[in-house]
């Protein structure tokens, strides 16, 4: 048997994530790097599901404990959309020469203690940078999947048809450039819409006149779609399935059929369970809303919580599932448990 701690979005809050390595029997050795518990040291790993920087103060320092992790072969990690972002703010087109990303109030604001940080430890912060890019978009391990948004194998197809994607879902390295943003919609590339679908999810217009600002003060026209979202209840409403729209923004009206047929479409995929984060839940630990998705970022960057799901796995075929949490600053407060049936 395996099992798997699968730890959601960190954002830079170190001191949350050594509590809750340790909450889950994880030690610190000698070479800083934290190992699983020894009864069970060969058969366990940690899986990050992205977004490792931005928002907390710490950025450094929770990819030194990722990435050693990682390198002692303790644990895996996949490529966020923050991590992405960084990315292409800071690697320049090979003709032109100007950032992939632009270097915009909004882009910078979003990136800045990330930048606080590289310009007091600039050569750090390059090689954070390349261990950033060097991060797959996905992962399949044990009979299990993770992405860090939303599981889409046309958008999967599409990347490693065109090699951007290589053989281990890594960015090819000579390839970035085909991943610039374009600054008009129609003129995006269909290599640009697929990785902004796994990173990013599938976005919904909002009904006519009905706005609402983001965590960083932009107005948006369009909510995240929340497409794990179990079919099977009764007079689904929309404010039910679309994400950090304030509940008074949206008045009491049902999703619409084509809403509910769009996401029945990203539902629809064979294969193992699905584990990502980006979505910024509420709660100690994951709600488990469907038994083939599972959303594990508690919104530690938001006063919640960083939570990991602890999956014991036997041939492709999940026997246990449980939850560990632990709360943000300030306060900090002590871990939790939670199990699955």
């Amino acid at each position: 048997m395996k099992k798997y701690d699968i730890i959601g979005d960190i954002h830079g809050y170190a001191e949350e994530l050594k509590a809750l390595l340790i909450e889950l029997g994880y030690t610190c050795n000698a070479n800083g790097v934290y190992v699983p518990p020894e009864q069970d040291r060969q058969d366990r790993q940690a899986v990050f599901t992205g977004d490792y920087i931005d928002r907390g103060k710490e950025n450094f320092e929770v990819i030194d404990i990722v990435r050693n992790m990682v390198q002692a072969g303790h644990a895996k990690a996949i490529m966020g959309n923050h991590d992405l972002n960084a990315s292409l703010y800071h690697t320049p087109h090979p003709v032109t020469s100007k950032p992939l990303r632009k270097h915009n109030d909004k882009n910078t604001h979003q990136h800045q203690t990330f930048l606080d940080e590289l310009d007091l430890k600039p050569e750090k912060g390059i090689k954070n940078i390349e261990w950033l890019k060097s991060l797959p978009v996905c992962l399949e391990i044990g009979g299990l999947r993770f992405v860090h948004a939303l599981w889409d194998t046309p958008s999967l197809n599409c990347l490693r048809k065109s090699g951007i994607l290589r053989n281990d879902n890594t960015v090819d390295p000579d390839r970035w450039h085909d991943l610039e943003w374009q600054p008009r919609a129609p003129e995006q590339t269909q290599e640009f819409k697929a990785i902004e679908l796994l990173t990013k999810g599938f976005e919904i217009k909002l009904p006519l006149g009905i706005t609402f600002k983001d965590a960083d003060g932009n107005i948006r026209k369009k909510a995240r779609l929340k497409w794990w979202v179990n079919l099977e209840k009764p007079d689904l409403m929309l404010h039910e399935v679309v994400l950090d729209v304030p509940p008074n923004v949206i008045p009491n009206i049902p999703a619409s059929d084509e809403i509910k047929e769009q996401i029945r479409k990203l539902q629809e995929m064979e294969g193992d369970m699905v584990f990502f984060g980006h979505y910024w839940q509420k709660g100690e630990f994951p709600t488990v809303e469907n038994k083939k998705f599972l959303c594990i970022d508690q919104s530690v960057a938001k006063d919640g919580h960083l939570a990991a799901a602890t999956v014991t796995i036997d041939n492709g075929v999940i026997q246990d599932m449980s939850f560990t949490s632990v709360k943000s600053r300030p306060p900090h407060g002590r871990a939790a448990q939670a199990s699955v049936a």
